[in-house]
Parts: C-alpha cells; structure tokens; sequence
C-alpha cells in the first residue's frame, strides 16, 4: 500500500480520537452547561499543583522497537488539543456596570454558552535518523484574546463573547538505543513545560495549560516497526524493554504494513480501521467503539459531527450498530 495513503488513514483514526474523547461526556442538563468535558491523554505543566501531588501527569512516554539501519528515517507528529475558554456577558439596564457574566444566552434562535473550545496542535519533525541516540526540540503556542459582539436579527446588541486560551509550551524528547543487528528500541518522552505565574485557581484554569488528548503519529521510512501487541517469537523477549506512560502504541494499516504507528491515550489493537459504515471524515467511528448518538455542547464542529449520524438513513445506521466482521487469524495459525 502507498505509504501516504496509509499515512491519511492513521490520520483518520487519530482524529477519531482526538475528537471523540472530547466530545463524548455523560449527557449533560441545560441547567449545567459548563459541566466538564470527558477527556484522555490530558498533560498538565510539571509545576502544577495537582502534578506535584500526583493527580494529574505532565508527561507521557512511547516506546516501540524499530528495525532498520543508518539509511532508516523517522517522520514524527505530535498532536493535541489546546482548550480555548469561551465566556458570554450579558448587557442589563444599569450604565454603572458595562455586563455581567452569565452561564448561557440567547440571540435569535441560537443559545451561547459558557464552555471549553479547542484548538487542534501539530508540531512536526521529519527525516530524523534513526541512528541518532538523542534528539530533543522545543515547542510553544502563544496566548490568544478575542471580544466579539452578540446581536440579535434585529440589531439590537445584547452582550458579548469572549475566547481567551493561555500560551502553552513543552518538549519532545527522541532516543534510540540499539539493543541487536538492525533493532532499535525508541524512545519519545512529551513533556508539558508551560511556566505558571501562580497556581491556576481552578482546575477548570489548569486545563487550559495543559495539552488534551495528546498523541503520536510514527512513520519509518526504509525499516519496519515491530508490533508489541502480537511481536514475532524471536522479538518477544525485546518488548519486554519497552516501558509505556500513559500511551498504547499499536500498528495502523492495512494489516500486515508496518512503516506507521499510533501511540494512543487509549488502548487500542493493532490496525484499527475506521468503520466500514462511515460515509465521511465528520463521522469518525472506529471498530473499537461504538457509534453513539449523544448530547453536546453547541460547538461548530462537534454539532456537524453529532449531526450526520441522525441524518444517515435507518439502513446505514444498522448497519455502523450492528455489522459482523471477519477476525483476523492470530500470528502462527493456520
């Protein structure tokens, strides 16, 4: 199979999972429209408070093993979630006080409300050899502030919108150390270095310097990744030397490539596919989950997206639910 193409679909099944994980929560009333959203994969600044007491994490680590030589490249993403904290004032009848702030307002027909937005980050390192022990690179996003006017159909202003997400910053540390002939084992350490002025209030505030949903996309270029899910027999005893930190490393593909690797948040099998159902890139199902319909907060994307499984015909939507899917026989049988 074409290497990019495969390169498009691992992209699929990761957006799948940068965006389901935040998108799908307990359906929540309309009286708390700024309950928390569900996620994974979340990686807070290395001083916080909550990391210096263990309850949350700053960094996360992906191990694999590698064959290959000093010709063998890598291509590596990191992706994640930056939070985006949107809040609504309302304009009342007092010229003493410019607005208030309140949960949720409407305009017209449509319903504003207090809650986290995100903006999807991608911080790319090309062509790195494979052979080079130890690579490390800095990244940051700036900080960002934005005021926009709410009015109704009729012009009438009656409040405003605000978005404001703070400056994130962290490294990506690579290592490979040869273990035998042509196997490698390595290593990928992401770590949250956002400097805090002070201890953010809330935990509500701390999310909004951390990176949510965070994960990998690996591809090698002249050499092979060795699944640690279902290894060769002469290669099991080397997978033992791979530690994982909150991250699940799986091959993705069509089964039996092995140039492209995920290391998710979650736990997946190798080659998850996207489900043989889905109609578009909106609809990101995978054959490790189900479809499911469920309530959300009124953000563009996830709206669209939530959308299309009610519009999709009875037939089709039986089928996402219930197909029925030849397994894959496991290495060594018949």
């Amino acid at each position: 199979m074409n290497s990019q193409y495969t390169f498009e679909l691992a992209e699929k099944i990761a957006n799948a999972i940068l965006y389901e994980g935040y998108m799908r929560y307990p359906s929540q009333t309309a009286a708390s429209p700024s309950q928390r959203r569900w996620t994974y994969g979340e990686l807070y600044p290395q001083t916080y408070r909550g990391v210096q007491q263990g309850l949350e994490a700053c960094h996360a680590q992906t191990e694999c093993l590698v064959m290959g030589n000093a010709q063998t490249t890598l291509d590596i993403k990191l992706r994640f979630l930056h939070l985006v904290q949107r809040g609504i004032g309302k304009f009342i009848d007092d010229p003493s006080i410019e607005y208030v702030n309140v949960e949720r307002l409407a305009v017209g027909d449509q319903v504003y409300c207090v809650e986290q937005e995100a903006i999807e980050r991608e911080c790319n390192y090309a062509h790195l050899s494979l052979t080079k022990m130890m690579q490390s690179f800095g990244f940051s996003f700036s900080s960002s502030r934005s005021t926009d006017t709410l009015q109704e159909p009729g012009g009438k202003t009656l409040g405003i919108l605000t978005q404001r997400c703070e400056a994130l910053a962290g490294t990506i540390k690579i290592m490979t150390k040869p273990l035998e002939d042509h196997l490698f084992k390595l290593s990928i350490q992401v770590r949250n270095r956002t400097p805090l002025s002070a201890d953010p209030p809330t935990h509500a505030d701390a999310r909004l310097t951390s990176f949510v949903s965070t994960h990998l996309l690996l591809r090698v270029t002249g050499g092979e990744f060795i699944s640690l899910n279902n290894p060769p027999a002469e290669y099991r005893s080397m997978t033992s030397l791979c530690e994982n930190i909150r991250s699940c490393p799986v091959l993705i593909g069509e089964p039996g490539t092995h140039n492209l690797m995920l290391g998710s948040p979650v736990v997946l099998e190798d080659y998850p596919q996207i489900a043989l159902g889905s109609t578009n890139d909106l609809l990101p199902a995978t054959k490790n989950g189900d479809l499911l319909k469920v309530r959300m907060l009124p953000d563009e994307h996830v709206n669209q997206t939530l959308e299309q499984p009610n519009a999709l015909p009875p037939e089709v939507f039986q089928r996402l639910n219930g197909a029925a899917h030849k397994l894959r026989p496991a290495r060594g049988e018949p």
